[in-house]
C-alpha cells in the first residue's frame, strides 16, 4: 500500500499517515501501549518496538471556502535511522508481518524493502548468526513485545 510519510531533517523520527481503522486500533490499546513503552524507556524492560510518541489529526483547507481534508498522523522513531553498513551501503530491510500470504517481492533488489517470504529465502542462503547474549536479548524483546 502507498502511505504518506515524512522524516525529520536528522531522519531520527517519522510522521506517517494512518487510516481511520489503524487509528481506532491504536486508540483502543494506547493506554497499555504507553504504559509499556514508558517501562522500555526507563530501562526496566527490553523491547524492539518502534516508540510511538504521538498521534495527530491534521486538517487543511486549500483556500477559503475550499474543501477540508483531514489526515491522521502518527509520530514515531525511525527504525531505519543509521542503517548503513560501514562502507556506506544499506543493510537489508524487511517489513515482517508474520504472514506468508502475499508477502514476497519477485526480483527484489538489495535496497528494496522486502517482505516475510523474501526474509525466509534470504536466511536459507545466509543464516543470521547471533551470540548467545544477543539471542537471549532478542528473545526477551520479542517475548516482552508480544505479551504487553
Amino acid at each position: 500500500t502507498s502511505v504518506s510519510y515524512f522524516k525529520t531533517a536528522d531522519e531520527r523520527f517519522v510522521l506517517k499517515e494512518i487510516s481511520q481503522k489503524e487509528q481506532r486500533h491504536f486508540l483502543q490499546a494506547a493506554k497499555e501501549y504507553f504504559e509499556y513503552v514508558s517501562k522500555t524507556i526507563d530501562g526496566s524492560l527490553d523491547s524492539c518496538l518502534a516508540k510511538i510518541l504521538g498521534l495527530f489529526r491534521l486538517t487543511t483547507r486549500s483556500h477559503k471556502g475550499g474543501p477540508v481534508t483531514s489526515r491522521v498522523l502518527i509520530f514515531m522513531e525511525n527504525l531505519l535511522h543509521r542503517t548503513e553498513t560501514p562502507d556506506g551501503g544499506l543493510l537489508r530491510v524487511f517489513d515482517l508481518k508474520g504472514s506468508s500470504r502475499n508477502r514476497y517481492i519477485k526480483e527484489a533488489k538489495r535496497e528494496d524493502v522486502q517482505l516475510d517470504e523474501n526474509f525466509h529465502a534470504y536466511v536459507q542462503q545466509s543464516p543470521l548468526y547471533l551470540s548467545e547474549s544477543a539471542k537471549n536479548l532478542l528473545t526477551a524483546c520479542i517475548h516482552n513485545d508480544s505479551v504487553f
